[in-house]
């Protein structure tokens, strides 16, 4: 067992850090969990909040940890001091630590792109993607009562989708069946005067998944959601109030701009430390501020620091290819490193465990998804009823089992 020495401190209670403490009590060990949420955010489900409210997306993290051995605390870090060992907090309370799991998550990149981040929303958390759900439903509530021949009835009409990986995709095929039957409560609106872009700078959508799966998408919304226009090798330079520039000196009058192109590390990395002789140090970060992490997501040079979720670069071991952060990714890495916290408390050698992705599943609106399954053997799934039923089992899987047990 852990002794009172031996303190575990985790920043963050996103799917890496809330796996690690609770693998860690599953096993009689304590932690302490850190976040300034009191709920814990179900991602991946949030497009499907548009055709579906009541859906929860929120699970209070208190809920979660009862009788489990996890202190709670509802504050955010400042500062971690490696000569004190403590990480001391906004409040200014200071918390010491043996092992300490960074798992602050990820943040919005908006590329340097001008008037982006002001004319933009977000599908990060709850809240955001009601947000949005209410600007779609003022949009429209506005252009019922403009002239046909309104330019900015045009643009309330318009809705734009900022990046073709799986949020984009999801949330565009998500409007494709939602705007249609919205409409229906605002009968001067005809369902011709609805547009739908989702833009993606790369050649195809999905990219960085199975040539394939990107195919079976590309159809869907070909065939099934023509009132989606997918626009590829296009990418957004600037954006204004009602106007989205984009290359080939195009543009699109549009009002609401959903961004899903991108993320970056918790800019947390990004502030000073003190390191273990009491001078102020920076994290060597790389690309997108995330920090490259060993076979057991240790930092250089911190061997009590671990780094888990979107802040780390994980490379497989065998491929050398950079796993790309997610959920499930999320889930193994916390679950890892909670085992090898165990190991090393008992004074044993950390052990390198298999972190894989075990598929990629996509859902196309309420009705309809695809994807491809690696493990326990390859599988295609078609496009249709029972592959969108397949991702609603595995996200039911984590909401009522993974996190429960």
């Amino acid at each position: 067992m852990q002794t009172e020495q031996q303190r575990t401190l985790i920043l963050g209670a996103g799917y890496a850090g809330l796996q690690t403490a609770l693998e860690l009590s599953r096993h009689g060990y304590s932690s302490t969990l850190i976040d300034w949420k009191r709920f814990h955010e179900l991602k991946p489900a949030l497009p499907h909040l548009l055709n579906n409210k009541k859906l929860e997306t929120k699970l209070p993290l208190e809920e979660l940890i009862k009788q489990k051995k996890i202190e709670l605390i509802f504050d955010q870090p400042e500062l971690i001091n490696y000569q004190k060992k403590q990480v001391e907090l906004v409040s200014g309370e200071k918390l010491g630590f043996d092992y300490l799991v960074i798992a602050l998550g990820s943040e919005a990149n908006y590329y340097g792109i001008p008037g982006l981040k002001e004319n933009s929303l977000l599908l990060l958390d709850t809240d955001q993607a009601e947000a949005y759900l209410k600007q779609i439903e003022t949009n429209l509530a506005i252009a019922q009562n403009l002239g046909e021949e309104s330019p900015e009835r045009a643009s309330k009409l318009t809705f734009v989708v900022g990046g073709g990986g799986l949020t984009g995709v999801e949330v565009a095929s998500e409007l494709g069946y939602l705007l249609p039957r919205l409409i229906k409560r605002y009968p001067k609106i005809k369902e011709k005067e609805l547009k739908i872009y989702l833009i993606e700078g790369a050649n195809s959508l999905l990219p960085g998944t199975e040539e394939s799966l990107s195919q079976k998408v590309g159809e869907f919304f070909q065939k099934e959601q023509s009132n989606v226009s997918v626009l590829l090798n296009t990418l957004i330079k600037e954006v204004k109030e009602r106007q989205i520039f984009l290359s080939e000196q195009k543009k699109i009058e549009a009002s609401s701009l959903l961004w899903t192109g991108g993320v970056r590390g918790n800019s947390f990395l990004e502030k000073e430390f003190i390191n273990s002789n009491g001078d102020r140090e920076k994290f060597t970060l790389a690309r997108g501020s995330r920090l490259e992490v060993d076979q057991f997501f240790r930092v250089a040079g911190q061997n009590e620091t671990f780094i888990v979720g979107d802040l780390a670069i994980y490379k497989d071991p065998q491929t050398k290819k950079v796993i790309p952060p997610n959920g499930q990714i999320a889930y193994k890495q916390g679950k890892s490193v909670a085992q090898n916290i165990i190991r090393l408390s008992k004074g044993n050698e950390p052990l390198q465990q298999k972190i894989a992705m075990q598929g990629v599943l996509v859902s196309l609106g309420p009705n309809s998804g695809s994807g491809v399954i690696y493990d326990p053997f390859r599988l295609e799934l078609p496009l249709g009823f029972l592959s969108r039923k397949v991702k609603t089992l595995v996200e039911a899987r984590y909401k009522y089992l993974d996190i429960r047990q």
